[in-house]
């Protein structure tokens, strides 16, 4: 959602209010994932998206990833949900 809010100021203050909308917390387990898919190559904004899409506990299946650049994420590892139009 930081990379969001960078690119429209408002954006994560819209989000954040959906109920339907997921904000996970990123503990430090979280960080060692998110640098597993930055070491791939990505950008650390989109391996954040692509971790936080992943199932949890809570979430058993993968958790849906809307993004207005959907070519950033490798489909085998997230549901991706296109914005962009």
């Amino acid at each position: 959602m930081l990379a969001a809010e960078d690119q429209r100021v408002g954006v994560a203050e819209h989000i954040g209010m959906l109920e339907v909308v997921r904000i996970g917390d990123l503990d430090f387990p979280g960080l060692m994932g998110v640098a597993d898919f930055a070491r791939s190559g990505m950008s650390w904004q989109a391996a954040h998206g692509l971790y936080m899409a992943q199932p949890a506990i809570d979430f058993p299946g993968f958790t849906l990833l809307a993004t207005v650049e959907p070519d950033r994420y490798p489909k085998q590892f997230a549901e991706i949900f296109d914005i962009s139009d």
